[in-house]
């Protein structure tokens, strides 16, 4: 999605598809390794002491924890596989004949903006073409929705609002949200150099409003935000 459809018209979003260590361990050789602060350590028949801070324990637990692509895929599959039995059922035909991108027939609503990410870009290998059509173009709706309330001052050329809450979700967003949106860094930079431009002509926008409409928006259909501030 280029800048200037997000700056001057809501109306034809899209999504566009382009694919996007764990820390080291010190080792010593020394039996007189002293243990500091919160550390962990374990020695093994050969002196050697290995310790690991509080937070690299905390970011290894979240390596092992965190379900990748593949797996949000995998769950998004049986989700789907579910809703699309229900619509069978309800149409009286079948699943593999079934017209998922018939309007109003399967409520997506119920999947998370990765999970529909990851759809959209077949992250798991195995959607279909429509599949993979219907989840980008429900994502990009809630785009659509979480930028609808700017729409009137954008036309007008006050595109501060806008670019604002752009930049908020943008910073938020997983990358694979981010690929199947088609927002990427030289896109952002295109948005703050728009931003800087309205702030010298209109003056600073309040952003205590931006982030009052994203969580509204998201009650509404729009995408997920929970950086707010505290």
């Amino acid at each position: 999605m280029s800048i200037n459809s997000l700056g001057s018209s809501y109306n034809n979003a899209s999504s566009s598809v382009t694919h996007t260590n764990a820390p080291g361990i010190d080792q010593s050789g020394s039996t007189d390794t002293t243990k500091a602060g919160n550390s962990a350590a374990t020695t093994s028949n050969n002196s050697v002491v290995v310790n690991i801070s509080d937070s690299g324990k905390a970011a290894s637990a979240q390596v092992t924890t965190e379900p990748s692509f593949k797996d949000v895929g995998m769950a998004a599959r049986a989700k789907l596989d579910v809703l699309k039995q229900q619509a069978a059922t309800k149409t009286g035909t079948t699943v593999s004949s079934l017209n998922i991108q018939q309007a109003g027939l399967m409520d997506y609503s119920s999947f998370s903006d990765q999970e529909l990410a990851v759809m959209d870009l077949n992250s798991s290998g195995n959607f279909s073409k429509d599949e993979q059509d219907e989840a980008g173009g429900w994502l990009a709706e809630r785009m659509r929705v979480s930028l609808e309330t700017y729409r009137g001052v954008t036309n007008l050329g006050d595109r501060r609002g806008h670019a604002m809450t752009i930049d908020l979700l943008y910073n938020e967003m997983t990358p694979e949200v981010r690929s199947a949106l088609g927002w990427t860094p030289t896109m952002m930079a295109a948005n703050d150099h728009m931003l800087a431009g309205d702030e010298a002509k209109f003056g600073k926008l309040d952003i205590s409003g931006v982030f009052e409409n994203l969580r509204t928006t998201q009650t509404q259909g729009g995408l997920m935000f929970r950086g707010y501030p505290k």
